[in-house]
């Protein structure tokens, strides 16, 4: 693809096998001399060049433009498109986005000399009432070039996109209809304006030069070159490719177990065996998959072709010489190793699940389980070897050296698991001696979790709060989240959890590195890995869920979002949000007639307050969670906390009103943002 694409990859000296491919497959492509669409044009009369432009279409006039990506443009050609096509402005948006993209990479001239003629603030115009969700455009100059804005209103999650997505997208967007920018500006924002997600961990937020994000055309013109060369190259079948992957397979697998047994035994194998090591590697080169999907050739369904390298031949390919050279210079770039041989591991697992091997068996080679098996060993063993500042061999000499033909590799494995079990449990002790010192009372959990690397062994750590109430878990988890985060490597993912009479409440629960953010799911698994009762949350959960959808919609209303003036995407979207909202809230008021009045009555109102727009309740919980309250988001919790006591009957909710809601004025709980 590097050389499809014409990147220069000369400054990447340490990996001249990319620069060598490229190069190959730049020579495949031919230069531009040679390019057979050149030919083409020069072997065509100007008139009928100029005829084909001018009478084309706008969509086969953007096929036409498409296919001459990657080449100058011929002197007739660009004469014939001196003049914008009429209908251009009127034009489907996504065929006009497509159309202009495509002309801009090709002469951004011609294309900004279309954008006069129709009008610059017309195709702005038109983005913002056409693409859902979308704000303004703007264009400002920069010091670094020309800047054309346009945010995103995030304001509805449970129904919008990926936001990082869509604003890419409509970074692409307003790029092509503004060829004159140099750069695309675009956030995720919410009804206030504000960055969508945490101060610190914003959920989407572009500044995109216009070299970094190429128009579709060209990505498209440089996958067609990939998939003409992969289909020479494809293996004739499915079972073919699959047969000569196991046969890899088969003899690569004793080979690597011969070399890292002789290593730990003293031994040095890999210069014997470094030819066959060699040549397999050359042949899982030569491996290239079918032109077919797994799933067509199992006949289990339909779906485009991996043209691309597979799990399973990247598993071959990566899982040979690379994989003794690197344990080799352990402990050096451990961390890198490890998280290189996860993904091996996973790799494995994929290949299992997805290749169809009943093609050609009863089902998976073992010889994967047992290749799992080595990777996971090698594993343990480069965790020590981190931990310990020292090569393995070095490590477990004695060990691998009295260990017989065969047998090393797994006795010195299983010696260093067993000094990892025995490191988390001086972890864990380290963890207690701290809190105790600290004055913080608390039981602490850990758990291996495979998908991180460092500290070796990389394992979860989980806190729990005893309180005697839920007003003092609150008070206690406010308080003493900052110092037992203190406590824990913030490499390490830490939970905290109150417990009340030994009842977990996952609800109150928060989580993370650096940041701890509420985590009901997260904690919920600790609490049933641990066997411990959790405390029914069932109201608090629903009044917060449509609490959100009850925001969502007021936000929607604030900025006219979804009405019927407004693209599809967004029509049905709210249509969904408002059935989901009304659904929601009927089953969350026939479940509070258990309850007292006054507490039906506090929620009642703080939902339809929310429902009315008039505060960005998006914004104001972000702000709670990264410790900046406001009265609604402090009305908002108590509530919850209410139900959460009543649900529990924990405390006596009869003849307590929620005073904080009643007394909070609209004016009050919107914060200022009326």
């Amino acid at each position: 693809m590097f050389g499809i694409a014409d990147i220069d990859l000369s400054s990447l000296s340490i990996i001249p096998e990319v620069q060598a491919a490229a190069d190959r497959l730049s020579q495949i492509k031919g230069s531009p001399e040679d390019d057979p669409r050149r030919r083409l044009m020069e072997r065509m009369s100007p008139s009928v060049l100029s005829v084909l432009i001018e009478t084309a279409d706008l969509a086969s006039l953007d096929e036409i433009l498409a296919a001459l990506v990657g080449m100058p443009l011929p002197a007739a050609v660009r004469t014939s498109l001196m003049q914008a096509p009429e209908g251009l402005l009127n034009a489907n948006l996504d065929l006009l986005g497509s159309l202009m993209g495509t002309l801009s990479a090709l002469d951004r001239e011609i294309a900004s000399d279309w954008v006069a003629e129709v009008g610059q603030e017309a195709l702005f115009a038109r983005v913002q009432a056409e693409t859902a969700w979308a704000g303004p455009v703007t264009i400002e100059d920069a010091d670094d070039g020309m800047i054309v804005r346009c945010d995103l209103w995030y304001v509805a999650g449970s129904v919008q996109k990926n936001p990082h997505d869509a604003v890419v997208s409509l970074c692409e967007r307003i790029l092509a209809l503004c060829p004159s920018a140099d750069i695309a500006v675009s956030n995720a924002i919410t009804v206030s304006g504000e960055l969508a997600g945490l101060a610190q961990l914003p959920l989407a937020t572009k500044r995109i030069p216009r070299e970094n994000l190429p128009t579709p055309s060209v990505p498209k013109w440089n996958r067609r070159w990939a998939d003409l060369i992969s289909r020479r190259v494809a293996a004739p079948s499915y079972s073919d490719y699959l047969s000569r992957g196991v046969a890899i397979l088969d003899a690569l697998v004793p080979t690597l177990e011969k070399v890292f047994d002789a290593h730990f035994r003293g031994k040095d194998a890999l210069g014997i065996l470094a030819d066959r090591l060699n040549a397999l590697n050359a042949e899982t080169e030569a491996l290239t998959p079918p032109a077919v999907s797994s799933l067509e050739a199992s006949g289990a369904g339909g779906g485009e072709a991996n043209t691309a390298v597979t799990k399973f031949q990247n598993l071959l390919h990566s899982a040979s010489v690379n994989l003794v050279k690197r344990f080799a210079i352990l402990p050096d770039q451990a961390g890198a190793y490890i998280a290189w041989l996860s993904d091996l591991i996973a790799d494995v697992d994929t290949a299992i699940a997805e290749e169809p091997w009943q093609l050609i068996a009863d089902g998976p080679p073992p010889m994967l389980l047992r290749l799992k098996t080595l990777l996971e060993m090698l594993r343990l063993l480069a965790g020590e070897a981190h931990e310990r500042k020292q090569a393995p061999a070095v490590t477990w000499a004695a060990r691998g050296k009295g260990a017989r033909v065969g047998n090393s590799v797994r006795l010195v494995s299983l010696s260093a698991k067993a000094a990892g079990e025995t490191r988390l449990a001086q972890r864990k002790a380290e963890i207690e001696r701290l809190a105790n010192e600290a004055g913080v009372v608390a039981q602490f959990h850990l758990r291996i979790n495979t998908k991180s690397i460092l500290p070796w062994p990389p394992a979860d750590v989980l806190a729990v709060l005893p309180a005697p109430n839920i007003a003092d878990a609150v008070v206690t988890l406010a308080e003493q989240s900052e110092l037992l985060r203190s406590l824990v490597d913030s490499s390490i993912h830490l939970t905290i959890m109150p417990d009340i009479e030994d009842v977990a409440f996952p609800t109150l629960a928060k989580s993370g590195y650096q940041t701890l953010l509420p985590d009901v799911e997260g904690a919920a698994v600790w609490a049933e890995q641990l066997g411990l009762p959790q405390a029914p949350s069932a109201m608090a959960s629903m009044f917060g869920e449509v609490l959100s959808l009850a925001g969502e919609l007021g936000a929607m209303d604030q900025k006219r979002l979804g009405n019927e003036t407004r693209p599809e995407e967004e029509i049905i979207a709210r249509r969904s949000l408002e059935a989901t909202f009304t659904r929601k809230y009927e089953e969350l008021t026939r479940r509070l007639n258990a309850f007292d009045s006054a507490l039906q009555s506090d929620v009642s109102e703080l939902i339809e307050h929310l429902r009315t727009g008039h505060v960005d309740f998006a914004a104001e919980a972000q702000a709670a969670i990264g410790g900046t309250s406001s009265n609604i988001a402090e009305t908002a919790g108590y509530v919850s906390l209410l139900l959460m006591s009543a649900e529990i009957d924990s405390v006596p909710v009869e003849g307590q009103l929620c005073e904080r809601v009643r007394a909070t004025s609209p004016e009050q709980a919107s914060n200022g943002q009326e």
